[in-house]
């Protein structure tokens, strides 16, 4: 029986192997003991069996460990009856465990490591621009310069990548550039509270819209969010008290960028600036794919469902009324797309049913495959905000001395009304 379709419930269980004591072996079975239909195991003991018996048992025991099987778990229908499901998993994955895998150009990830001379003659033609990016007019010419320049010396490839990012069919829902051309000095992370480094050049913000436009989308800013230095080059690096997701210093969650707001961003850019001493943290990123591989039918229908809340974040501007605090709507929105908060605790589900599929969501999430980048200057990031949820790993190593991580991040939208592109804001 195929559970993704006919069971309202598919359990992944902390142990998907019998528990072995010395004479018997304790099972666990699932049953259906709540009007949710959630799974609960309970435990049962087999009497002891023969010595072939055994050697049977810990033969396949082994072959678990090595391979891996597809393991039976009962699960439980919403009317009570019981049903069987093959349910596969891998052994070094558990629930609640992270597994990350380092980027190597493979999977979501596209990579291109750009050339030294292509790198040096960047920069030669950067480097000099000087621009205001928190006046509106200064940006605009800094943006046309910044795209002109890098659409000349990008490849046919590149440009495919980048622009297959709007594309939900694509396997690629990232792209990723190394060795990019960097800002000679970076000043130092304030430790007085404030939003900007005062950079003097623009290499690095050069780089991300020039190549971000290139997504065939352009550069925004959100009314919403006003904690950063001008609307739309954001820098990041963390602060000494409470801030947004892009300057708190504890780790975040997986999540969609702008989750509260009806126009999110469809690509997210982050440039590295600055290293800093903390060489593990990491950005990391999930394909909205793997997350439904592991949810059966039943969930994504209601996730699609006017079932939800999603609450703003402390740090959004107190005037802004996404709507959705004061009526039900979807988390999944469209073919991919996952409205999930930073903060797991504004994904509200409005009843029973959808409070079981927000747990089951966040708990897909958790057991999906991981992809990290560890951000040094001169790596460049773009990536779906439609088509993958990111997170990032606490910080190891903060001293708040002025040497900390600096990443700047920008948004770009594909569609935009007459008055949006007059003043590349989002209300």
């Amino acid at each position: 029986m195929d559970a993704k379709k006919d069971s309202p419930i598919k359990m992944r269980r902390k142990r998907t192997t019998p528990v072995r004591h010395r004479d018997n072996v304790e099972i666990i079975d699932i049953y259906d003991d709540s009007e949710l239909g959630e799974a609960i195991p309970t435990r049962r003991r087999r009497s002891k069996r023969s010595n072939s018996k055994k050697h049977m048992g810990y033969v396949l025991w082994g072959a678990t460990a090595l391979f891996g099987v597809s393991t039976i778990a009962i699960l439980a229908t919403r009317n009570g009856s019981l049903q069987k499901a093959t349910a596969q998993f891998a052994p070094h994955r558990r629930l609640g465990m992270k597994v990350s895998k380092p980027h190597t150009g493979e999977g979501p990830i596209k990579t291109f490591t750009i050339s030294d001379s292509v790198r040096d003659e960047l920069y030669r033609e950067v480097a000099n621009i000087k621009v205001d990016t928190s006046n509106l007019q200064d940006l605009e010419e800094f943006i046309d310069q910044a795209k002109e320049i890098v659409q000349s010396h990008v490849s046919t490839e590149i440009l495919e990548a980048l622009k297959s990012l709007h594309n939900s069919s694509s396997p690629t829902s990232a792209v990723y550039f190394r060795n990019l051309p960097v800002d000679p000095y970076v000043p130092p992370t304030p430790t007085d509270g404030s939003t900007s480094l005062g950079k003097t050049t623009y290499v690095a913000e050069a780089m991300l819209v020039g190549f971000g436009e290139l997504t065939s989308s352009h550069v925004v800013g959100y009314s919403a969010e006003t904690q950063y230095s001008n609307p739309w080059i954001h820098e990041g690096f963390p602060r000494n008290s409470a801030g947004s997701a892009l300057t708190k210093a504890s780790d975040l969650s997986f999540h969609q960028d702008m989750s509260y707001h009806p126009e999110v961003p469809d690509i997210l850019g982050l440039v590295g600036i600055r290293e800093g001493h903390d060489k593990q943290v990491q950005t990391e990123l999930i394909d909205n794919r793997e997350v439904f591989d592991m949810l059966p039918d039943s969930i994504v229908k209601m996730l699609r469902e006017p079932r939800f809340q999603i609450k703003t974040s402390d740090w959004v501007d107190a005037s802004f009324d996404a709507g959705s605090e004061h009526q039900g709507r979807g988390i999944l929105t469209d073919a991919a797309s996952l409205a999930i908060p930073v903060d797991w605790e504004n994904m509200v589900g409005l009843d029973k049913e959808a409070q079981w599929a927000v747990k089951m969501l966040q708990r897909a999430i958790i057991e999906a495959p991981k992809h990290y980048v560890h951000f040094v200057p001169g790596e460049l990031l773009f990536f779906s905000n439609r088509r993958t949820v990111h997170a990032r790993t606490p910080y190891k190593d903060l001293r708040f001395d002025g040497s900390d991580r600096v990443l700047n991040r920008a948004y770009f939208r594909k569609d935009w009304s007459a008055e949006e592109r007059k003043t590349r804001m989002i209300y």
